[in-house]
């Protein structure tokens, strides 16, 4: 879904270049739901404007007390709890060690070459 948006981004800004506009997104106002507004406005900020995580941060320190731990998409009790900024870590890690490209992320790969 983070890859998802991402290009949904580039798509709205690309369509808005000719003239500079504010681009808007919102969500209800729970806390769950600004939690992933942060998180995704700061993973495109981390893969498409090479901000660092802490940079990325910044614009939404204001919201640090409505912004959950991050963890996986269960019903069950959480068993650790990840700060978003952490999540930006680990994008912009898989980025510098070529393990994530925003880019060619969707494409089909070719099976016979990941065979040995």
């Amino acid at each position: 879904m983070t890859n998802k948006f991402c290009s949904a981004m580039l798509e709205v800004l690309a369509k808005s270049s000719a003239r500079p506009r504010v681009v808007y997104y919102f969500r209800a106002t729970s806390d769950a739901d600004i939690t992933n507004v942060v998180y995704l406005l700061g993973a495109f900020l981390v893969i498409h404007l090479q901000a660092t995580p802490e940079e990325a941060y910044a614009p939404f320190a204001s919201l640090q007390s409505h912004i959950l731990p991050y963890r996986d998409a269960t019903w069950v009790p959480s068993t650790y709890d990840l700060p978003v900024i952490d999540c930006w870590r680990g994008i912009r890690r898989a980025m510098l060690c070529g393990l994530y490209h925003p880019i060619s992320f969707n494409e089909v790969r070719n099976t016979a070459n990941l065979q040995r």
